[in-house]
């Protein structure tokens, strides 16, 4: 639940205060852009067995966001997009490989992967992510994957 309604209150706290439309707000004659990035994930729009609660709280991310983008469009310096990094060897993954209560196709899943060094390289796609955020190179409220930036890599 934190996870959803935190990031909720504090998108919503910072357009109280720097909000796309409050022209009082300029520091310069130049426009300042407000990037929204949410840290989506496949979850988001696949369900998996015994990460119900993940898969709905991504769920529900992705949605404030595709909202906020809508509700922010006619504001030309608000941007909002949700990036999906890939799956990562990462504690969180670890954590789910080894545990119990996993879904036993899944576990199979990660362990191959594992095996097989299929996970993205953590630099790789936080690299892609602050690509895509500082470039803007993408319509406002959509999801955005590592495999969507693959162009990224040869710059």
């Amino acid at each position: 639940e934190l996870n959803v309604t935190s990031v909720m209150w504090l998108n919503k706290r910072f357009l109280d205060v720097f909000g796309g439309s409050r022209s009082d707000l300029k520091m310069s004659e130049e426009t300042t852009k407000l990037v929204f990035m949410n840290v989506s994930s496949r979850a988001a729009i696949a369900p998996y067995p015994t990460l119900s609660q993940y898969c709905t709280a991504k769920a529900a991310r992705e949605m404030h966001f595709r909202v906020l983008a809508v509700e922010q469009s006619t504001s030309n310096n608000v941007q909002v997009f949700s990036y999906a990094p890939g799956s990562m060897d990462t504690d969180m993954q670890q954590t789910m490989r080894e545990s119990p209560f996993m879904a036993p196709e899944l576990v199979k899943w990660f362990e191959e992967m594992k095996q097989q060094g299929t996970f993205v390289p953590t630099q790789q796609s936080s690299h892609r992510a602050v690509v895509a955020a500082t470039t803007g190179e993408f319509e406002s409220g959509i999801l955005v994957t590592f495999d969507d930036l693959n162009y990224i890599d040869n710059l």
